[in-house]
């Protein structure tokens, strides 16, 4: 193994992107046992990306010699894990959960192209896999007793939460970078989080419950706006990472008690 190397994704807010939507999806999926499976297949799908990346070159040749092997193991562990969790779930979940599980799987696919051409850190990747990671939470609450309704309703939250925040990063590299044809990226950012939090108000106030929920996703609208104002420099990425988790860690909380 390459010192200081690891054949987990490197891409460490994806993380979160995914993370929530599923810990939300267990929730609202009452502990269904096709849930845990449907969550085990996107996760194992999550980390299917490093060891790849490993085998197609993309990170370096000298890094795909010292860990092809390695990544090669890793993959065909993963592989066989996701098939062995899709027989699972297709035996635990109901019909709606596999309907459900559609859902997510488009922009996934969709992102393949991206991936093989080493452009999933682009601005369009980066959404793709944000409405991928937020959709899953879909077949993972239908396997349990959560409604179509409420399901959607908190996929779009962790939607509208991620997507200005994939923005407003954007923007911070942006403004300190020079690149003047992405320059529309610093006012877009919270411009954005507003549109965001208008069109929640507007559900929480005209759409009956659980549209309420819509409103969970303020705590993450309100750090891209300082972002945004604030517009630090890049090398403090880390801290604002770490500012959108809390932010998202206030958004499942929500989720749970509106």
């Amino acid at each position: 193994m390459v010192k200081g190397r690891s054949l987990l994704p490197r891409e460490h807010g994806a993380y979160a992107q995914l993370g929530f939507p599923l810990l939300t999806g267990l929730v609202y999926g009452g502990g269904h046992a096709g849930a845990f499976a449907f969550a085990g297949v996107a996760v194992a799908a999550f980390l299917v990306h490093e060891p790849l990346a490993v085998i197609m070159g993309l990170r370096g040749v000298r890094v795909r010699d010292l860990l092809l092997d390695s990544a090669r193991r890793r993959l065909w562990l993963l592989g066989a894990a996701i098939l062995v969790l899709l027989v699972l779930a297709l035996w635990l979940a109901p019909a709606r959960a596999w309907r459900a599980a559609v859902i997510p799987a488009v922009p996934a696919l969709v992102l393949v192209p991206a991936f093989l051409t080493g452009r999933v850190k682009t601005l369009a990747g980066e959404l793709l896999a944000a409405t991928a990671f937020s959709a899953a939470l879909l077949p993972v609450a239908l396997s349990g007793p959560a409604d179509w309704w409420s399901s959607l309703a908190a996929a779009g939250v962790w939607l509208g939460a991620v997507v200005p925040a994939i923005v407003a990063v954007h923007a911070v590299k942006v403004a300190h970078k020079g690149r003047p044809r992405r320059r529309w990226l610093v006012p877009a950012a919270p411009v954005l989080a507003v549109v965001v939090a208008g069109l929640a108000v507007v559900v929480a106030v005209w759409l009956p419950y659980p549209a309420v929920r819509a409103l969970a996703v303020l705590p993450s609208v309100v750090v891209v706006v300082v972002v945004s104002g604030v517009l630090p420099h890049p090398r403090h990425l880390k801290r604002i990472g770490w500012a959108v988790v809390a932010a998202n860690f206030m958004t499942f909380f929500l989720l749970l008690v509106i």
